[in-house]
């Protein structure tokens, strides 16, 4: 195939110094050199390397929100019968009841936040 240097002056004439330089090294008609490659590429792979322990991170965190979901759930349910037991009467038994469920379960949802704490901090 043959080649205009016209166009390949063009071309060249575009290249960066750092191209310029790994094509000399390289010789002629050689692709860049690997020391090219890779001073084009550090600070992508840095970042890369960056992202990647940003995510392990993230995930651990991500773990500890997910072991206190339980805690949450006990908690709301909780929170419901107390609701619902401030909105019965007071000669009612399932206020009662409802009051004991609510108090239980927050009972149980410390119960569970304190065996979860080490976990979730350490």
């Amino acid at each position: 195939m043959d080649t205009n240097p016209d166009i390949a002056e063009y071309y060249q004439f575009n290249f960066s110094e750092e191209l310029t330089t790994a094509v000399a090294r390289s010789g002629e008609g050689n692709p860049p050199d690997d020391e090219f490659y890779n001073a084009m590429y550090a600070v992508p792979s840095q970042l890369f390397d960056e992202s990647d322990a940003n995510f392990g991170l993230g995930s651990q965190w991500d773990e500890r929100g997910d072991q206190l979901q339980p805690v949450m759930r006990i908690r709301a349910l909780g929170l419901a019968f107390a609701a619902w037991a401030s909105l019965l009467g007071a000669e009612s038994n399932m206020r009662l009841m409802f009051a004991l469920s609510g108090l239980s379960t927050f009972i149980a949802g410390l119960n569970i936040y304190r065996a979860l704490v080490p976990a979730v901090v350490g």
